[in-house]
Order: C-alpha cells, then sequence, then structure tokens
C-alpha cells in the first residue's frame, strides 16, 4: 500500500507527471537525453537516502523520543521495462545519529539510552510488483525513560529490542533528469543533470543514473 505524502507516492505522482511536461516546447533543449533514455534498456542507479525527522527510539514507549538522521547508499541495475533487479545490489548503511532527545510529556526528563539506535539497517532489496523492497531491521537500545511526571515519577528501563523492518519505493524514470525547474512537486534536478533528488515525507532520496545499455 502506497500512503499519501509517503516517498513511493511522490515519486508515483512525479512520474505521471513527467511525460506531459517533457513534451512543451521548453523541453526541447532536452530532445538528445529524452531520446537517449528512452532507448535505454538497463540503467545503472546510485542511490543515495537520507532520513532526517522524529522518533521513538524506545520500543514501544513515547517516553523515548528524539530527532534521528540516518543513511543508506544503494547502488543496483534496474531493467526499465520489465521493471526488475538486474544482478545483485550493493547496500552500504551508515550509523544512526540521534539529538534532542525528548520526553513525550515535557515535565518529564528526557530518555537516557544505553546503546546506540539504528533508524534502518538495509538487509536486503528484492522487485515486488515492480517496485524495490527493502527489508532490514530498526535496532532500539536499553533506555532508561520516566514517565508520570505530573504525579509520582515512574523511572524505569525498557530493553533493547530488534524490529524488521520493510519499505516499499518506486524507482523512478530517469527522464526525471530532463523535467524544467519547478515543473515536478518535490523534484530538484542537478545543474549538471546528472542527479536528482525527491523528498517524501522524512525521506529524501537523490538519484544519478547511467546507461548500461
Amino acid at each position: 500500500m502506497i500512503r499519501p505524502g509517503s516517498l513511493p507516492a511522490v515519486v508515483t505522482l512525479a512520474s505521471a507527471l513527467i511525460a506531459p511536461v517533457l513534451v512543451r516546447p521548453a523541453a526541447a533543449q532536452s530532445a538528445d537525453a529524452i531520446a537517449r533514455w528512452t532507448a535505454a534498456t538497463v540503467v545503472h542507479y546510485h542511490m543515495v537516502g537520507v532520513y532526517d525527522g522524529p522518533a521513538v527510539i524506545a520500543y514501544r514507549e513515547p517516553a523515548g523520543q528524539a530527532t534521528v538522521t540516518d543513511r543508506v547508499e544503494i547502488d543496483l541495475d534496474w531493467d526499465i521495462k520489465a521493471s526488475a533487479i538486474v544482478g545483485d545490489p550493493k547496500i552500504v548503511n551508515a550509523a544512526s545519529e540521534v539529538r534532542e532527545l525528548r520526553n513525550v510529556d515535557k515535565s518529564c526528563p528526557p530518555p537516557v539510552p544505553n546503546g546506540p539506535y539504528d533508524h534502518f539497517d538495509v538487509k536486503t532489496i528484492a522487485t515486488s510488483r515492480g517496485a524495490l523492497e527493502l527489508k532490514g531491521t530498526r535496532s532500539f537500545p536499553s533506555i532508561r525513560v520516566v514517565s508520570g511526571c505530573q504525579g509520582v515519577e515512574e523511572p524505569r528501563t525498557i530493553r533493547a529490542w530488534e524490529q524488521d523492518v520493510v519499505e516499499r519505493m518506486v524507482v523512478p524514470s530517469p527522464l526525471m533528469l530532463a523535467a524544467p525547474a519547478h515543473s515536478v512537486p518535490n523534484l530538484t534536478v542537478s545543474e549538471d543533470k546528472a542527479s536528482f533528488t525527491i523528498k517524501g515525507g522524512d525521506w529524501t532520496w537523490t538519484y544519478t543514473p547511467t546507461v548500461v545499455n
């Protein structure tokens, strides 16, 4: 299921909008690039995903919250017509960074983690119904939290936990590189037309496509 405001929803909307945009006269300068991408059968994507937003870092305990930054890099070859991965993807995960620790109740002290929190450690990537399915884990540390601060404080320690996570995302067309500025919502194309960035929710993905054949 693709949720409104999610990255898959944003990419799907952008893909739908890109075709009519490219036939405008202003896009004539990009005719060669459009022809090259249209003729491609397999495209290599270097993808960098950055999460920057709120997260509950105590497993199932809203008393432990923070702002989290996470990053993953993916390299894969994509068969455009078959909407399928060619070969084995390469995945590089970065350690999550946690800041602005806070309690859901502003009168309570912030949580005290005893170890690192990892927002999304991607383990495998597969094709599912023409989209990418990223499977991985979210690791919660043992963490001390306090609740009930309006009366008697109730400090306790939440155990560490590892949770399975699945994220699904559409692979955007490389024709995004030819989109005129401000023509597609949440899309930014680099000045050298080598990469484009799409923001959906708290995730921002940058794609650098190159023709394989």
